[in-house]
């Protein structure tokens, strides 16, 4: 592939829409395939490996279960990527999402180890604090 490194991101526009458009983007590619035979790979794979969220805003996601449902509905817990949105005043601070989810380890990804993938930083570049 003549990009196969590209990466996205995609900032300010949300997260809590992409299950109905991932599901969508599938079907039309389903539908159309005939007039793409050259991509073999459903469209939301190949978002998933390309293009990363930013988590402002969080579009209810903060919700109890919200995040979890989005996560599971979207088929990775590597899309999102933290963002406070700073300095509008409708910012996310990083304690919003947890109510979104019982699980702190999806959290610590999203905050911290996606971003680190995304720019190819290892734990030796991880500020201690």
């Amino acid at each position: 592939q003549k990009y196969a490194g590209t990466r996205i991101v995609v900032s300010e526009v949300g997260f809590a829409w992409l299950p109905p458009f991932l599901w969508k983007f599938d079907k039309l590619w389903k539908t159309y395939r005939p007039d793409v035979p050259w991509l073999e790979t459903r469209p939301s794979d190949l978002i998933r490996k390309h293009v990363r969220f930013t988590t402002a805003p969080a579009d209810g996601c903060e919700q109890p279960g919200a995040l979890d449902r989005v996560i599971d509905r979207i088929e990775s817990d590597e899309l999102l990527v933290w963002s406070s949105d700073y300095p509008h005043k409708h910012y996310s601070a990083p304690r919003d999402l947890v109510g979104g989810t019982s699980d702190l380890a999806l959290i610590d990804k999203i905050r911290r180890d996606n971003a680190f993938q995304l720019y190819g930083l290892t734990v030796a570049d991880r500020p201690t604090s």
